[in-house]
């Protein structure tokens, strides 16, 4: 449903559109747009965002020095107007797309350079703007916000309340620190920032939104009060030609976004000096990645896959935010329950539980089980304690993740076994209320996903009669994340919308039971960071050597992706989960800023050739004690890594929560 922020804006935008570019307006001053572009400063190679573009009029100014340039607006009628302008201007590089700027609609990391200009003035919620315009940029691109500049602290009210009278759709006037604060929030580093007073006509401003004359009039009259000597608005109006003129203060801000933004080098620079080698877990990152599930997702529970990473603090704030657990053993089982969770929020999956583990876990997991067999052993459980049990099955079903026919599997029943027991079996004790499949791991295909996501809707609605009724489906998760450079991240917003009539549908019919998905490494995976030192140089026969501090066994899995490229002797060999995702699964970056690359190869300081993470590397000149940052170590970095091996100081683990402190 369309927000009244969001009408407000396309009734005027709509009004705006045919008189917007008038040259007896500002906003299309060749001199700032030529400005603009050189602030940019784009490459013929980059493709460029437009957010909120109106008539496009950056972008069309961008368009001739870049590869493609993409305009988001939501009125219609002002795209049209960009459209016709870019076809008279002879731009054929240009795409227009009608949609919200909360909700762009557009792949993680896909453009590089995303443009936003006197819009932000009228977002409702200008955050989820530009959490949403930082997401959609590529590492190393840069993001370009130009907006009015609110006056002083004691005037802002009076100039938003100015502004409003003659434009409804405007919201407030931010200020620079509010800008800084949004670019600082969502990790980019500003390497611009300039303000510049655009000379606006009175007349020509209050006729483009067509204010209504007696509106009009109360406004003329506050800003010839002010030039008098009367109350101040905040637009400082002055006359000129026999005409009354106020100066907007255009603050054009930029930032880089950077696979490592400043506030994490700062923290690893700091906690480098006392450690040789760690992990460090970013929960800014965490929860935007948690508030995308959200959302998209807004009827859907989410439980956290534990088996991913197990750092407390890591459970504690995802636990926090709402969400369950997904426990693979009786260990995870606990750990959840130490976090705060509660019986009902702690679904406890994995083959082979043992008896011990079932009697434990039966008051303080919903159990899931595994096999037919494990169903009889959890019905005695229940019959020794004396209690009365609802249990999950994991079922593998008669589809396979690709659309194919079912595969044997060790995981879960398969679906005409469970569906012949549930006919033929009398369970006293136990009753089964919650069915549980996942076939996939690290899928970047939001079509694929709704595919298989719709399957398990389709099959839980056959056991929903089977059971007399189910309190939960779980969907399993599936969710990837991009790990090699050639990697399209996973659209959760085109997910979403692709299955969402589907969910719909099976909401209506069984609205009492909860639909659950899995978040798999989604949520922590590009938000950890494996820092170790360089213990040793040297060079032999012509190749240089970084030692590094606990590789193979402080983070296991770069080493291992080089061990498979030895022995495939492909390219792209296929991935393992959780051991082996590709062979450029990792970026290897540092602390140090130094002109001068040399080829290296990164290696570890174990009694074993196999102990390499990256051959001929270009990095900066590195020297002993300097640092060495590996990302995507958020999901199965510690928890896979034999760090037992050689007897050495483990890695230690540490948290940067969203206040800024370390916690460890």
């Amino acid at each position: 449903m369309i927000s009244t922020n969001a009408k407000a804006i396309q009734a005027s935008f709509t009004r705006q559109a045919e008189n917007f570019e008038t040259k007896a307006m500002s906003f299309s001053k060749q001199e700032y747009l030529e400005h603009t572009v050189s602030c940019a400063n784009p490459k013929k190679t980059d493709t460029v965002l437009e957010v909120a573009a109106g008539t496009c009029v950056c972008g069309r100014s961008l368009a001739p020095f870049v590869q493609t340039v993409t305009c988001l607006d939501m009125t219609a009628a002002m795209l049209t107007v960009g459209k016709d302008m870019a076809e008279k201007e002879g731009l054929c590089n240009m795409n227009f797309v009608q949609g919200d700027a909360e909700r762009l609609p557009f792949s993680d990391d896909g453009f590089d350079i995303v443009i936003s200009r006197l819009a932000f003035h009228h977002f409702a919620n200008p955050k989820r703007c530009f959490l949403e315009m930082a997401r959609v940029l590529k590492p190393g691109g840069k993001l370009v916000v130009i907006d009015m500049e609110a006056a002083e602290e004691t005037l802002r009210a009076v100039e938003d309340e100015i502004e409003t009278l003659r434009d409804p759709s405007h919201m407030r006037n931010l200020s620079r620190n509010d800008f800084a604060g949004l670019f600082e929030n969502y990790h980019l580093t500003i390497t611009a920032a300039d303000c510049t007073e655009i000379p606006v006509s009175l007349t020509a401003w209050l006729a483009l939104t067509q204010t209504p004359e007696g509106v009009a009039a109360k406004i003329t009259q506050c800003l010839r009060d002010e030039m008098a000597g009367g109350p101040l608005t905040g637009l400082q109006p002055y006359e000129k030609d026999g005409e009354i003129y106020f100066n907007q203060r255009w603050l054009m801000m930029i930032g880089e976004k950077s696979s490592l933004p400043r506030r994490l080098k700062d923290g690893i620079a700091k906690y480098a000096e006392d450690f040789d080698s760690f992990y460090l877990y970013d929960e800014s990152g965490i929860h935007a990645h948690m508030e995308r599930l959200k959302s998209n997702f807004p009827n859907v529970d989410f439980l956290y896959s534990i088996k991913c990473n197990s750092n407390p603090y890591v459970l504690r704030s995802i636990f926090a935010a709402g969400f369950g657990a997904d426990a693979a053993s009786m260990g995870e089982v606990m750990l959840a329950e130490k976090a705060g969770l509660t019986k009902e929020d702690i679904f406890y999956s994995a083959p082979g539980k043992s008896r011990e583990d079932i009697e434990t876990a039966v008051s303080r997991a919903v159990l899931i089980a595994d096999s037919i067999d494990e169903i009889k052993r959890i019905e005695a459980a229940a019959e020794r304690l004396g209690e009365n049990v609802e249990i999950g099955i994991r079922l593998n079903p008669d589809f396979s993740f690709d659309g194919n026919a079912g595969r044997p599997s060790k995981f879960g029943i398969d679906e005409e076994q469970a569906i012949a027991f549930l006919k033929s079996s009398d369970l006293r004790r136990i009753k089964i209320t919650c069915i549980h499949v996942h076939l996939k791991s690290q899928e970047l295909g939001a079509d694929v996903l709704a595919s298989y996501y719709s399957k398990v809707l389709r099959l839980a609605e056959k056991f929903e009669n089977l059971c007399g009724g189910l309190k939960y489906v779980n969907m399993g998760s599936g969710m990837g994340i991009s790990y090699s450079p050639q990697d399209t991240p996973l659209d959760v917003m085109r997910l979403a919308e692709a299955v969402e009539s589907r969910l719909n549908t099976f909401r209506t019919r069984y609205p009492n039971t909860k639909i659950i998905i899995e978040t798999g490494r989604y949520v922590v995976g590009k938000s950890g960071f494996y820092v170790t030192k360089v213990a040793d140089r040297k060079t032999s026969y012509g190749r240089t050597y970084l030692i590094l501090k606990n590789t193979l066994n402080g983070f296991l899995r770069p080493s291992l992706a080089k061990l498979v490229a030895h022995y495939s002797g492909e390219a792209s060999p296929d991935g393992s989960e959780p051991l082996f995702t590709s062979t450029d699964a990792f970026e290897f970056l540092t602390l140090k800023e130094d002109a001068r690359l040399e080829t290296v190869t990164l290696t570890g300081n174990l009694c074993t050739a196999s102990d390499v993470v990256a051959e001929d590397l270009q990095m900066p000149h590195l020297v002993c004690g300097d640092s060495v940052i590996i990302t995507n170590a958020g999901s199965y970095g510690a928890v896979l890594s034999p760090m037992q091996f050689s007897s050495q100081e483990k890695p230690i683990e540490l948290f940067l929560n969203k206040n800024g402190q370390i916690e460890k």
